[in-house]
C-alpha cells in the first residue's frame, strides 16, 4: 500500500509535508510483551469464595458443575435481597447472573424440573424491574447518568461505582434508553479493563450483554415512534452505535464457551450493524478481528473504511470532545498497528508522522498521557514489531494499542485511552456541550436481528 495513497484515500489531508520517521529498533526492549497499561485504581467487591467460583467455572467453562454452582449461589442472593425494596437493584443483578448460570447449565447438563424452576424464578424478579409502565424515555439529565460520564472521562476510579448508580436508576425507570446504554457501557469499560486474571471479568460481560439487547430494543421502539411523531418524540442519539457494543459482549461470551458457530453467527450480525455506521463500527469490528488470521483483512479494510467515512460524515469517532478528548490518535494509533501487522511499515511510520501535521490537532499529543509513550515507541520501533508480526509465530504478537490481554475467552478492547480527559481541560462549558450525529448517522432503519441469545448461544 502506497503511503501517499493511504493518507489520500482514507484521511483526505496533505501527506508530503508531514515528517518520515526512520524505525531504530531498540534490542533492549521486549516488544513482543509492550502493552498499554491503564489505571485500574478500584476493583469489583466480590468475596473471595466467590471469586474462587468464579475462576474454577472459567478454568472449565464447558463442566455443568461449576456453572450449577454459581446459578444456586446468585438465586440464594437474589432471594436475600428481595426481601427489602431499597436493594431491589441487587436483586436483577443477581436474578440475571443467575440466569446465565442456570442457562449454561441447562446446556452442558441438560433441562431439569430445578433449572426450569429456577429460570422462572429469576424471570419474575427480572420482570418486576422491566414491567414497570414508566415511560420511554431519551432523556439524558440524571444523577446517576452524570456520575457515569464524571467516572468515565474523569475519575476512572469511581467506575464500579458508577455501575451501582445506573443499576439504581434503572429499576426506578428501566425504559429510560440513555440509563440502559451506560449500563451496557460501563460493564464493557470495566470488563474489557479488568485486570489479566480477574474473574468478575465474566460477570461483566454476561451483564453487559443482558443490557446491551435490553438497550438496542428500547432503542429500536424509540426510533420506531419517533418515525410516527417527528414533531413530539425524539431518537436515541446513540442507537447506530448499540450494535458494536452488543456484540462484543456477546461475542467474548462465545469465545468463552468455545462456541465457533455462536461466533460466526455474532460476526454476521456485526457486519450489518458496521454498514450502518463505518467508523465507529471499525473500532468493534476491527479489534474483534485483528488477531484473527482469517479475518485479518477484514478488520484492515474496516479500520481503513472508517476513516473515509470520517471524511464524509463529521462524525466524532475521528474528533476529540469533552467526553473523546483522544480519540484521533487513539484511532489512528490503533491503524498504525494494523499496518505494521501488514508489514506496511511505511504507510505506518506516516500515519505516526500525522503527530507533526499542523492541519490536525497536534496540541492534543502533549496532553495524552496514556498514549504518548506508546505512539513513540511505535516510532521508534516500527520495522522490528512489524518483523515480529511477520515470523510466522503468533505467541509474539504484540497487541494492538487498543487492546488488552485476558487469561479467558478472547483478548479485549479498551476504553479510558481514549476516553479520559488525562491532562487535557475543557471548560464546563465545553463538557456541557453534547454532540448530536450527523443525520446519516442518526436513524438505523433496517435494524439487523439478534443471531444469538443475550448469554451468547445459538438461539
Amino acid at each position: 500500500m502506497n503511503v501517499r495513497t493511504v493518507c489520500a484515500k482514507y484521511l483526505g489531508i496533505l501527506c508530503t509535508g508531514g515528517m518520515l520517521l526512520v524505525a531504530n529498533s531498540q534490542a533492549s526492549v521486549d516488544l513482543s510483551s509492550w502493552e498499554t497499561i491503564l489505571p485500574h485504581a478500584s476493583e469489583a467487591p466480590v468475596a473471595n469464595y466467590e471469586r474462587q467460583l468464579l475462576t474454577q467455572y472459567l478454568n472449565n467453562p464447558t463442566q455443568g458443575k461449576h456453572a450449577e454452582n454459581l446459578a444456586v449461589d446468585h438465586i440464594t442472593k437474589m432471594l436475600i435481597y428481595s426481601v427489602k425494596p431499597q436493594t431491589q437493584y441487587l436483586t436483577l443483578r443477581h436474578a440475571i447472573l443467575a440466569q446465565y448460570f442456570l442457562q449454561r447449565t441447562k446446556t452442558l447438563k441438560g433441562n431439569s424440573f430445578w433449572l426450569q424452576l429456577g429460570l422462572a424464578k429469576t424471570q419474575q424478579e427480572i420482570n418486576r424491574v422491566i414491567n414497570k409502565n414508566d415511560a420511554l424515555s431519551t432523556a439524558e439529565n440524571l444523577p446517576a447518568q452524570a456520575y457515569f460520564n464524571n467516572a468515565f472521562n474523569y475519575q476512572e476510579a469511581n467506575r464500579y461505582q458508577a455501575e451501582t448508580e445506573l443499576l439504581k436508576a434503572f429499576v426506578q425507570a428501566p425504559h429510560n434508553v440513555y440509563t440502559s446504554f451506560l449500563l451496557d457501557a460501563v460493564f464493557l469499560w470495566n470488563g474489557g479493563e479488568a485486570g489479566y486474571d480477574d474473574p468478575t471479568a465474566l460477570y461483566s460481560f454476561v451483564l453487559g450483554s443482558y443490557f446491551s439487547v435490553h438497550t438496542i430494543n428500547l432503542a429500536k421502539a424509540a426510533e420506531e415512534r419517533w418515525q410516527q411523531q417527528p414533531q413530539v418524540y425524539s431518537r436515541f442519539r446513540m442507537a447506530s452505535i448499540l450494535g458494536g457494543f452488543s456484540a462484543l459482549h456477546r461475542r467474548w461470551l462465545a469465545k468463552l464457551h468455545q462456541d465457533e458457530e455462536a461466533v460466526a453467527l455474532i460476526d454476521n450480525e456485526h457486519r450489518q450493524w458496521r454498514l450502518i455506521h463505518r467508523s465507529f463500527h471499525a473500532f468493534t469490528v476491527g479489534l474483534a478481528f485483528f488477531e484473527e488470521p482469517e479475518n485479518f483483512l477484514e478488520g484492515l479494510f474496516a479500520w481503513g473504511d472508517a476513516l473515509a467515512h470520517c471524511q464524509e460524515v463529521p462524525v466524532r469517532t475521528c474528533s476529540d470532545t469533552p467526553r473523546f478528548s483522544h480519540n484521533f490518535f487513539g484511532f489512528l494509533l490503533g491503524y498504525a498497528d494494523y499496518l505494521l501487522k501488514v508489514g506496511d511499515v511505511n504507510a505506518a511510520q506516516q500515519i505516526l508522522s500525522l503527530r507533526f501535521n499542523p492541519q490536525l490537532p497536534v496540541q492534543n499529543f502533549a496532553f495524552w498521557d496514556l498514549g504518548r509513550e506508546h505512539w513513540i515507541h511505535r516510532e521508534n520501533n516500527a520495522a522490528a514489531i512489524s518483523a515480529l508480526y511477520l515470523n510466522d509465530d503468533p505467541s509474539d504478537d504484540p497487541l494492538n494499542y487498543l487492546m488488552t490481554k485476558r487469561k479467558w475467552g478472547g483478548n479485549t478492547s479498551t476504553c479510558q485511552n481514549c476516553h479520559q480527559a488525562q491532562s487535557k481541560y475543557w471548560s464546563p462549558e465545553e463538557q456541557a456541550v453534547v454532540m448530536l450525529p450527523p443525520e446519516p448517522v442518526a436513524t438505523v432503519g433496517t435494524w439487523p436481528a439478534f443471531a444469538t441469545t443475550w448469554y451468547g448461544s445459538k438461539p
